[in-house]
């Protein structure tokens, strides 16, 4: 089946103006990848923090992504930490997994090895 970004986007907008998190997330991913629209930061950003702000811990983990790398925002690793154990709380395993990272490679955080294997370790 051929794929068609144009069509899945159309549902993902509709899917997100009724509320739905993962819409609202994979919506975000659409305008991030400019897969079926235009690359637009300032619409990705605001459906992540969208569904974020609604409780889903992928979007939490993109989130945090975002100002990791200071894409549509100014970057801020204090902000990536926060998304990232909400997200981590919520059950995102990918949240664990870059918290992990964080605590390996000193980034936001004191370099603290137990603390990323024990993120690491809960990711896996």
């Amino acid at each position: 089946m051929e794929q068609n970004w144009q069509e899945a986007v159309k549902w993902y907008e509709q899917g997100a103006q009724c509320g739905h998190l993962q819409s609202m997330n994979n919506l975000a991913c659409c305008y991030d990848g400019s897969e079926g629209v235009e690359q637009n930061e300032e619409r990705a950003l605001y459906w992540y923090r969208r569904s974020a702000e609604g409780g889903n811990g992928v979007a939490m983990c993109n989130l945090g992504w975002c100002y990791q790398r200071g894409y549509g925002v100014e970057q801020n690793e204090d902000r990536a930490l926060y998304w990232y154990r909400r997200g981590a709380e919520a059950g995102s395993v990918y949240c664990m997994f870059y918290l992990g990272w964080n605590y390996s490679n000193g980034v936001g955080v004191k370099q603290n090895m137990t603390e990323a294997i024990r993120w690491y370790t809960a990711a896996a």
